[in-house]
């Protein structure tokens, strides 16, 4: 079975390297948005697969066509981000609307500043891409996808960190069926770097029960 990867906003297709090493898949499909200098490369297999998506990069995936996807596991996961009037644990979309004005004049910034709220233990080079980034945050503030999440089912695994600091644990479990196999662990916004043979053991048992 393949494993298909998409990243979250302001990263890349590196940000995968830790978990793929653990889970020893070298017919990995890294997803790639485009956030910084290179191209988007986000076409999907048209064979079975496994799509694994971290952040805004499941919420990604929830927005495709995904017939030949046979389950589908979120890491720091969410079928919707943004605070409404029917999700009121959501993040403000002020927040959102603010990086957004902010990204134009200073990218850099922007980035730095989310990603030492993540505290990543790897940096991200490149050229911000203002354009694809600018994309990601609307994403963010107007995509809702939890009826595609219910639609999955026993399909969908999730692995969500109680210590996060973007994602309430609220928002986490509000964003995915009762079906659905998940649980929260001890850590922050970026399991698969920090944790990833934990990741990596919870994706082997989210297959084990699709199996």
């Amino acid at each position: 079975m393949k494993f298909v990867f998409v990243h979250g906003w302001s990263f890349d297709r590196r940000f995968w390297h830790p978990l793929v090493a653990e889970l020893a898949c070298p017919e990995a499909i890294l997803l790639e948005m485009g956030y910084f200098g290179v191209p988007p490369q986000l076409d999907l297999p048209n064979e079975p697969y496994i799509a694994i998506g971290h952040s805004a990069g499941f919420l990604w995936l929830l927005g495709q066509d995904l017939r030949h996807c046979q389950g589908l596991v979120a890491l720091n996961g969410f079928a919707r981000f943004a605070k409404g009037a029917d999700f009121p644990d959501g993040v403000p979309t002020r927040q959102l609307a603010r990086m957004s004005s902010r990204l134009s004049q200073s990218p850099n910034g922007v980035i730095a500043d989310f990603h030492a709220l993540c505290r990543p233990d790897i940096g991200w080079t490149g050229t911000p891409n203002i354009e694809r980034l600018t994309l990601g945050l609307n994403r963010l503030q107007n995509d809702d996808f939890r009826r595609e999440a219910i639609r999955w089912g026993d399909r969908l695994a999730w692995l969500s960190g109680a210590d996060d600091p973007l994602l309430l644990p609220e928002v986490a479990r509000a964003s995915f069926p009762e079906e659905s196999y998940g649980k929260f662990v001890t850590g922050g916004h970026l399991l698969p770097i920090a944790q990833p043979i934990h990741c990596a053991t919870f994706i082997a048992a989210a297959l084990d029960r699709l199996a």
